[in-house]
């Protein structure tokens, strides 16, 4: 069995240089776990640690969060991929990456 979780979405954030300077990416982020394995290949157990990885992207400041919109599907296929089943969930149905989602521009810290 293989678990295929793919985040899509918009990421937005506040550049730590120039302070404040907002910015915002798409985001389409494949995570892929074997059952024989145990662990996602991408070190994400969970979709709390998918996001954080997601989140943590070196260019902003404090406040980096993924759209309200943004969403998971999640793939399971069978080991000879004759199976397989697919569902779509937004992430804001999720309350553990709750703190991670936003509708609005995120705040970078003031200097």
């Amino acid at each position: 069995m293989q678990t295929t979780i793919t985040v899509l979405g918009t990421l937005r954030g506040a550049f730590w240089w120039p302070i404040g300077e907002q910015w915002e990416k798409p985001v389409s982020q494949k995570f892929v776990r074997h059952r024989a394995a145990g662990a996602f290949e991408r070190e994400a157990d969970t979709l709390r640690d998918a996001l954080l990885e997601i989140t943590n992207d070196g260019d902003s400041s404090e406040g980096c969060r993924m759209m309200a919109d943004s969403y998971v599907e999640i793939v399971k296929s069978s080991d000879d991929g004759r199976r397989s089943r697919s569902r779509v969930f937004e992430l804001s149905m999720f309350p553990s990456v709750a703190d991670l989602m936003t509708d609005e521009w995120p705040q970078g810290e003031e200097y």
